[in-house]
């Protein structure tokens, strides 16, 4: 399958040259293509058109295209909208690093996904913290290169046409789909939540490499007023080698959802206690009790009717019930049984912490000690 690029450029010079630095180095299919789409409306736009007139494909043409102030999200679109005349594409953002094999990873995950019409689009990497305990995402290896998420991870992205047109950013989006209580603190220039309400309507999926292809510098820009190293996370390196991909229906498999939980549908057949059960799993403590709408909950809230219990002793949360590690920290119950309110939701989060420091971290286990003593007097019991 044959690939183009296009970076999305505005008013960071520095960003687009270090990025372009990195582009030249990177392992391309043959023919590729380089398209540079700079914004406008921006102090540094004739800095930013220096650049990008001044790069040097290897040789071949990169067109430079001069777009009106279309803003970030009209930007974006504009930007994906050239698959009609590109075919697939890699979009690069301006303030993201490649590493070496980036595109050639792209152009394998879009020639595995293409025929599927249940995966959006590919991403460049897999997001290193959850965004909402804001600790480590560690999803199960199930031996593939990638793995699916119901999150559009926008540290690279790559679409056939048809992927695009088919879940193109803030196309026929559903506004009374539920999101995660995180995604309220984005503002109204984001297409981050329209792509996840897609994705979660459509119960569709991006492909995302397990190993960063790509990372973000988080360079000051319209999101942040200062540089901030959050994103940084290892890039790999050395020459592509075809990475292994499996498709959604291998049983091996465990895609994860929007808040970074392993998919009910999945997993549960992993799980002998869970097997016939329709169960939500909610084991960062993240998830609103309204949300959950099944009869039963795996939770690391607490519930004074414990059907079964699992420890925390194994990464990730979700290995312990895989391998029936005994313990308190996960609790199937019936979602009608799961405790809530602020002491339920803080014995979720210390839970949680624990888990991620792999033991218990000195700055809680006073507040451990605590949660511990409450909980066999009884006083967790909101509802």
């Amino acid at each position: 399958m044959s690939i183009a690029v296009v970076v999305n450029a505005y008013d960071r010079p520095r960003s687009l040259a270090r990025l372009l630095s990195g582009l030249r180095e990177c392992e391309a299919p043959a023919g590729t293509e380089v398209v540079i789409s700079v914004d406008g409306g921006g102090s540094s736009r004739d800095e930013v058109l220096a650049v990008a007139n001044g790069f040097d494909w290897h040789g071949r043409s990169v067109k430079v295209i001069e777009q009106d102030d279309l803003g970030l999200v009209g930007h974006f679109r504009r930007c994906g909208d050239m698959v009609d005349e590109l075919g697939p594409i890699v979009m690069l953002e301006d303030d993201l690093v490649v590493g070496p094999t980036a595109l050639r990873f792209a152009e394998a995950a879009l020639d595995f996904t293409a025929s599927d019409n249940r995966v959006a689009g590919v991403c460049l990497s897999t997001p290193w913290f959850d965004g909402f305990r804001h600790q480590r995402f560690e999803p199960l290896l199930d031996g593939s290169a990638a793995v699916y998420l119901k999150i559009p991870w926008f540290h690279g992205m790559a679409w056939t046409p048809e992927q695009w047109h088919r879940h193109r950013v803030g196309a026929n989006v559903d506004a009374t789909v539920e999101l995660p209580p995180a995604f309220g603190d984005l503002g109204l220039d984001e297409w981050f939540p329209d792509a996840t309400r897609a994705l979660i309507a459509q119960d569709n999926w991006y492909l995302a490499a397990r190993q960063a292809r790509a990372v973000n510098f988080g360079d000051a820009g319209t999101h942040f007023s200062e540089a901030t190293a959050s994103f940084q996370q290892p890039l790999i390196q050395g020459s592509f080698r075809a990475p292994v991909l499996l498709d959604l229906d291998d049983p091996d498999v465990v895609p994860y959802d929007e808040y970074l939980e392993p998919d009910g549908r999945w997993l549960a057949r992993r799980v002998k206690a869970l097997a016939e059960l329709d169960v939500t799993f909610d084991l960062r403590g993240i998830r609103s009790p309204q949300s959950i709408t099944t009869e039963w909950v795996v939770t690391s809230r607490p519930s004074p009717k414990p059907v079964s219990q699992w420890g925390a002793a194994m990464v990730p949360l979700e290995q312990n019930l895989i391998s029936e590690v005994p313990g308190k920290a996960l609790t199937l119950c019936r979602t009608a049984d799961m405790s809530t309110g602020k002491s339920a939701d803080r014995w979720a989060e210390l839970t949680v912490l624990r888990h991620a420091h792999r033991g218990r971290p000195p700055g809680i286990r006073g507040a451990l000690r605590r949660r511990t003593i409450e909980m066999r007097s009884g006083r967790t019991g909101e509802r």
